[in-house]
């Protein structure tokens, strides 16, 4: 699973991780991305560890190029005990949620039809803040509806684009009665998973298909002096530096596109 520092991410199916594919973390250790395959039909979910749990932190999750409603807070070490948080769907009631959901696009061969979805279908982003937990407030006993949009993509725009993700049918849920409100600090990392069907990231190279089997290759920081600062700043003027887990191989820088991102300072935990 793409690891920075003591923060990791991955995607998981029927509780087993999938497999992770041409892994590269930044120069800066600010975005680790991976490629990893998709099915059809299969429910997902989003997972966050954070092995340390030495300040609050807040995820926010992004599909397909959209920012989805609510987030997920983590409790420093002193409020919960270690274990990792994890991003079913969308939450529709205080009992009950619509789970994320591997979906084939549909491709329209009319000319004239003008395709609406986004560049970024076939993406998830998990970003990661740190955070400052205020007080406890009231859930909501319900939720606005909420639908991801339609996967529908002209032929000849498709670019390899095969599977987007959808809301599956509504699954009961036990769900707390209060959430906690914070304010974000700054941002830390953030995780990015490129999914496509296996056959297709075996056609694309992505996959190695010789006699080695499958083999999940990683990049990391060129220089054991680039490490990553995710210091702690308390109210007093101390800090408190986490210490890194990275090693001193190469990495590929990433790309200078960089999709802009503008995060909420405050938000209510909604997801399940």
């Amino acid at each position: 699973m793409p690891t920075v520092g003591h923060l990791s991410a991955w995607i998981q199916v029927n509780g087993v991780r999938l497999p992770e594919y041409a892994t590269e973390i930044s120069g800066s250790g600010t975005k680790a991305s991976c490629w990893v395959p998709s099915e059809a039909g299969k429910n997902f979910e989003i997972c966050y560890e954070d092995s340390l749990l030495a300040f609050g932190t807040t995820t926010k999750i992004y599909v397909d190029g959209v920012l989805l409603p609510g987030g997920r807070v983590v409790h420093p070490m002193q409020h919960r005990p270690q274990g990792f948080t994890t991003h079913r769907g969308i939450r529709i009631a205080s009992d009950s949620y619509r789970p994320y959901v591997f979906s084939d696009c549909e491709l329209i061969e009319d000319e004239e039809f003008v395709s609406t979805t986004s560049p970024h279908v076939g993406e998830i982003l998990c970003v990661i803040n740190e955070a400052k937990i205020k007080g406890y407030i009231k859930r909501p006993h319900t939720a606005k509806p909420y639908d991801l949009p339609p996967l529908k993509i002209q032929e000849r725009e498709k670019k390899g684009i095969v599977h987007g993700t959808q809301l599956g049918s509504a699954i009961d849920r036990w769900s707390k009665k209060k959430t906690r409100e914070v304010s974000n600090i700054r941002h830390l990392v953030t995780f990015e998973f490129k999914y496509r069907p296996l056959n297709v990231l075996k056609a694309d190279g992505v996959v190695p298909t010789g006699p080695l089997g499958r083999r999940v290759s990683s990049r990391l920081l060129h220089n054991k002096s680039e490490v990553i600062d995710l210091t702690v700043q308390e109210e007093n003027g101390s800090s408190h530096s986490q210490p890194s887990t990275l090693s001193g191989r190469p990495v590929k820088r990433e790309p200078k596109r960089e999709r802009s991102m503008t995060l909420a300072d405050q938000f209510v935990d909604l997801t399940v």
